[in-house]
């Protein structure tokens, strides 16, 4: 038989990266995914394409990138958004973080975002999505996409993956953001946004009894800091409410490490960070059934209903009796050791074979 050893190699597909969300301005989990895989794309022979500060969005999407792709001889342009390019004759990829619509949420719902799902079928050679929840969701919404889609799930790294709890960095960290050394506190990553269902949180606790638990809620300001505030005030748990704001990763990765729970219950989510990177750093997390955070943490996590207030209390009063315990040790330690086979150098490979495949 001839060999194959001179044969020429099948050409590798090279796309350029759209890296518009590391300059505009995008929700902190589509920016997480672009900051974390760019450089490992890169790595594969893709080009990262970052527009200029001043760059108007749709000029930069719709003009800038095919001009692009053509000038540097590129397969195509791979869009870590539901919109991407529409010009140009190379390949287009789509990445739809979540359809929240589908959920009665009203954030990032809008005719846009609900336009690209369905039709961006009509370009896209393959869609994105980060969960199978997702895809169920486009599914039922847009079947013509939901063909065309893949399931890519994110990861998760440094310095939320660490082998050992660095307690004393942590605390100065925490004395830093202004929470008082050694008071517990239940955790409501990115809470300032409304589905992230703070109200439900406070609601739970207040069954608790429990005058030294706070809840910690990050995040940039919005309205629902007020919202929530007056829910603290009339469950009479004002002085629990500590709004930090928005934090950096190694900030948020203490607040992990040293809470006693964290609390993920949006009914709509594409991925769910917050469980992941609460999981990577050994807290018991709570999430609710058949959703994606349910889907990523699987059975490390505690599964309660948003609506459900007495069993959220439930589920903390648990936590709380657990804390500090050789079991709850234990269960730690194989919580982080599952989230951290869950790398971002995972989901870079995968993506390059689904890639490879459209060749």
């Amino acid at each position: 038989m001839p060999s194959n050893e001179n044969q020429p190699r099948a050409p590798r597909i090279r796309l350029g990266l759209d890296g518009a969300a590391t300059v505009f301005d995008y929700p902190p989990g589509v920016r997480r995914v672009v900051t974390s895989l760019l450089p490992r794309l890169a790595a594969a022979g893709h080009v990262p394409l970052v527009p200029a500060a001043d760059e108007p969005e749709r000029r930069w999407r719709h003009r800038e990138l095919p001009r692009l792709e053509r000038d540097l001889g590129l397969d195509g342009i791979l869009s870590f958004t539901s919109a991407f390019p529409l010009r140009g004759r190379g390949l287009r990829i789509q990445t739809l973080h979540e359809l929240p619509w589908r959920h009665g949420v009203q954030e990032n719902a809008g005719l846009g975002h609900r336009l690209w799902a369905r039709h961006g079928r009509r370009r896209a050679a393959l869609v994105l999505v980060p969960s199978v929840r997702v895809l169920m969701d486009l599914e039922d919404f847009a079947p013509a996409a939901a063909r065309r889609a893949a399931v890519l799930p994110w990861g998760v790294g440094e310095p939320f993956t660490l082998d050992e709890d660095p307690l004393l960095a942590d605390a100065e960290i925490l004395a830093r953001l202004g929470l008082e050394p050694g008071r517990p506190f239940v955790l409501v990553p990115g809470g300032t946004r409304p589905k992230k269902r703070v109200d439900a949180v406070l609601q739970g606790l207040a069954g608790l009894g429990k005058q030294d638990l706070d809840l910690v809620v990050t995040g940039r300001a919005t309205g629902q800091i007020t919202d929530d505030l007056r829910v603290a005030r009339t469950l009479g748990l004002e002085h629990a409410l500590r709004y930090l704001g928005p934090v950096e990763d190694v900030e948020m990765a203490a607040l992990y490490r040293s809470c006693h729970a964290v609390c993920v219950l949006s009914d709509s989510e594409g991925f769910g960070f917050g469980a992941l990177e609460g999981l990577a750093a050994g807290a018991p997390v709570l999430v609710p059934p058949a959703t994606a955070q349910a889907e990523v943490a699987g059975d490390f996590a505690l599964q309660v209903h948003s609506g459900d207030l007495a069993g959220i209390g439930a589920a903390l009063a648990g936590v709380l009796e657990r804390h500090g315990t050789g079991p709850e040790a234990e269960q730690r330690a194989r919580r982080r050791s599952a989230a951290a086979a869950r790398t971002w150098k995972a989901t870079a490979e995968g993506l390059q074979a689904h890639l490879e495949s459209l060749l």
